[in-house]
């Protein structure tokens, strides 16, 4: 049960990761185009969860995360709460994140 005090730390990472560091003049804006232009078109797969979706990115790290924490323990139920809600929580950062720039802008 420890377990689910990650999910709000793994969706913060993944839109920290996926959004905000990607942009203009950020340090991991060369990678992000760099992987984009690899993996886009072709291995967009791969591109997704690596960098270019904070859902699918969240989604992975969780669900990997979890079965890593909880090997000895596995319970299927609980694996896919985890998992989306961590999902649902980054979609909810996603949304709160771009209502905070449209306020910036304006």
């Amino acid at each position: 049960m420890l377990t689910f005090i990650y999910i709000p730390f793994i969706s913060i990472f993944s839109l920290v990761w996926c959004w905000i560091l990607t942009e203009d003049s950020m340090i991991t804006e060369r990678l992000y185009l760099w992987l984009k232009s690899k993996l886009e078109d072709k291995y967009n797969w791969l591109y997704l969860p690596l960098i270019g979706c904070p859902k699918c990115n969240a989604g992975q790290i969780a669900f990997w995360l979890f079965i890593y924490l909880d090997y000895e323990n596995y319970n299927l139920l609980h694996h896919i709460f985890f998992t989306t809600t961590t999902i649902f929580l980054t979609s909810l950062l996603m949304k709160f994140y771009i209502k905070i720039n449209q306020n910036e802008r304006d």
